[in-house]
């Protein structure tokens, strides 16, 4: 009679035991991943493809409070490598600046000095460094809508300024104050070039239209993820 119930109770726990492993031949498999975009190497040769390709970005700047000058301005982006290998974009930047007054002589600028001569032309060639590990955020917005808005945080809400032809920033915002690194000559006029080295929580990049800068800042936000980067904050 036991022996009778040993092998009732064997039968059922194979019966169980078939049942269960069926159950879980019938558990379908998991949803594959989302595709997760194009690789790192990729991503980065577009960067640096796109930048290399902007060439001299032209505008004029006009300020309401200076009268009789436009402010003509030019800012190209050369030499840019996109490192995959270290998730680092380096970016060389050279701005020229001609003020063109009405009156031929010179202005006087915001801190009071009169600026005339030689001293109205002025060159500038910045190499900078952005490691997209410590990048926090990328915005794409109008240079003007920039200028204007810093003109109101400094308490000058009744001046404006305009940009001919429209000009879009591309801008990084780092997780830290010097995220970014940089090596600047300058040359005003005819005086001796002048060299810095200093490093910021920010750095833009201008284009001449807003679909590529907004391609360019999608192509940076995944490369930015990619190496580990972006605002960690939950909320």
């Amino acid at each position: 009679m036991i022996r009778r119930c040993l092998m009732t109770m064997y039968f059922a726990a194979l019966v169980v035991g078939a049942a269960l492993a069926q159950e879980k031949k019938t558990v379908p498999p998991p949803p594959k991943p989302e595709d997760a975009g194009p690789s790192l190497e990729v991503t980065m040769k577009f960067i640096q493809d796109k930048l290399n390709e902007q060439g001299t970005v032209y505008f004029v700047l006009t300020r309401s409070n200076i009268d009789g000058v436009l402010f003509r301005q030019g800012a190209l982006m050369f030499d840019v490598v996109a490192d995959a290998s270290n998730c680092t974009l380096h970016v060389r930047y050279k701005v020229t600046n001609q003020a063109e007054v009405t009156n031929g002589t010179s202005y006087i600028a915001e801190d009071g000095k009169r600026i005339g001569g030689d001293d109205l032309h002025s060159e500038s060639i910045t190499t900078t460094t952005n490691p997209f590990k410590d990048v926090d955020s990328i915005t794409v917005e109008s240079q003007q809508d920039i200028y204007n808005r810093m003109l109101a945080q400094r308490g000058h809400p009744e001046l404006t300024a305009v940009y001919t032809p429209p000009v879009f920033v591309l801008a990084l915002k780092g997780t830290k104050k010097d995220a970014f690194s940089y090596h600047a000559q300058y040359t005003v006029g005819k005086q001796a070039p002048h060299q810095d080295d200093f490093a910021a929580d920010r750095n833009q990049f201008d284009f001449r239209d807003e679909e590529t800068a907004d391609r360019v800042a999608k192509a940076m936000l995944h490369a930015v993820e990619l190496c580990g980067g972006g605002n960690k904050e939950p909320f």
